[in-house]
């Protein structure tokens, strides 16, 4: 699906068992609400796309790229996140996620997420976190180069327990802009953790 708009839809928008593209397309109004808004199977791309007030969630299997988008305004608050990270090796990369409600991304899967070069941002009334973080038996999570930036709230929920111990989850939350530090919230530690050389409480 290339270069298409969608605008003021009721319910999934794409519910699909096969790779699905998504590119240059606008999605305005989609209202999925408790479903899923988009559904996509291993090797799926969501890429230089903007989204405008929807809801609902993004899942995408094994070895998907979501890239380069703009979410805006996004309502989460059933399913609680918008993209359902619980896929292996997914990879979101350049996108900017500007004052959801809910939480922006769930990292659940059992395998690498990778969450790079992406800005997130809350205004001063959202206190929804960014990043939710539920550990799983050998999965890496490796979040480089981001910004986050918000006035109240925290910017990551670290579950102690979810499929598995805990502290054979690893974490690197490396090179970003924070609001607080990843040591104010007690269960990181329960974490295998890498992070380093984070910028805390700096808006560029």
């Amino acid at each position: 699906l290339r270069g298409l708009q969608f605008e003021q839809f009721n319910g999934s928008l794409i519910n699909d068992s096969r790779i699905l593209i998504l590119s240059n397309c606008i999605l305005n109004s989609i209202k999925a609400n408790c479903s899923s808004l988009i559904n996509g199977n291993n090797n799926s791309i969501i890429e230089k796309s903007k989204f405008f007030n929807t809801s609902g969630q993004i899942y995408l299997a094994s070895n998907s790229i979501i890239s380069q988008n703009l979410f805006l305004k996004h309502n989460g608050s059933c399913n609680s996140q918008f993209i359902n990270g619980s896929s292996s090796k997914l990879k979101i990369t350049n996108n900017l996620f500007i004052d959801l409600t809910g939480t922006d991304l769930s990292s659940t899967g059992n395998d690498s997420t990778f969450i790079l070069n992406n800005t997130f941002y809350k205004s001063a009334t959202n206190a929804s976190s960014f990043i939710r973080f539920d550990s799983y038996s050998n999965t890496k999570n490796l979040v480089y180069n981001n910004i986050f930036n918000r006035t109240i709230g925290n910017d990551f929920i670290f579950n102690a327990v979810f499929n598995g111990d805990s502290s054979t989850t690893i974490l690197d939350i490396s090179y970003n802009f924070l609001t607080t530090a990843l040591t104010s919230n007690s269960t990181y530690s329960r974490y295998k953790t890498k992070s380093r050389n984070n910028f805390i409480g700096l808006s560029p």
